[in-house]
């Protein structure tokens, strides 16, 4: 968790995304290694 904190403030200064972590028992499928949703919003 340590290294995941520096690298976020290290491309995004102190000024952090919006982010949740969940530690999970098992991901969607077997053999999966990473899951991840997201939603991102575009201002005009």
């Amino acid at each position: 968790m340590v290294r995941l904190g520096k690298a976020l403030h290290a491309n995004f200064g102190d000024r952090l995304p919006t982010q949740t972590l969940s530690g999970v028992a098992s991901l969607a499928l077997l053999g999966m290694l990473l899951e991840v949703d997201a939603v991102a919003v575009r201002q005009p």
